[in-house]
Parts: structure tokens; sequence; C-alpha cells
């Protein structure tokens, strides 16, 4: 994160104004930019990671990679895996 808040420092980025909403009542489209998104999946944080050139600099690239392959292989054990909500959505349509 310090690398991060340092980039955004050194590039001079505008952060754009504050966000002072409840997230009870939050509306994105209230807004003229939205905010950005979270990736979704463990493998679309994992892209995003590597695509980072201030992360990608900020650790040691050996680093980076064991963890991106570690995280990786529990993306493919957890996409070979029938959860309990698949079992009852779809044996029960069957």
């Amino acid at each position: 994160m310090l690398a991060a808040i340092s980039d955004g420092m050194d590039s001079a980025t505008d952060p754009g104004p504050p966000m002072e909403e409840s997230l009870e009542g939050f509306d994105p489209a209230a807004f003229e930019v939205a905010p950005m998104k979270l990736p979704r999946t463990l493998e679309a944080a994992l892209d995003a990671l590597v695509a980072d050139d201030t992360l990608v600099d900020a650790f040691d690239d050996r680093l980076i990679r064991r963890y991106v392959e570690g995280r990786m292989a529990d993306v493919e054990l957890s996409q070979g895996h029938v959860s309990l909500w698949e079992l009852g959505r779809y044996l029960d349509e069957a």
C-alpha cells in the first residue's frame, strides 16, 4: 500500500474527491467517474497484481512469481471442486 501511495505522490496523481457516502446507501451511478471496481475472483486479482508495475517493482520478482503460482494452484484446485451450492442447484434440476 505504501508503494502505491508513494507512486501516486511521485506522479502527482489526483485521487479525486473524498467519498463520504454511507455504504448502505451507496449509489455508484451518482458519481461522475465511478470508483474503480475490485476484481471479483482470485484469478482476476492475481492478473491485476501482475499487471500493476508499481507493486511488481516494490517487491522482489521471485516473491511475486511464487505468490502468484501458489494462488493459481488454489484457483485450479477450487475449479475442480463441486460446491454444496452447485450440488443443490443443479442436482435438484436434474
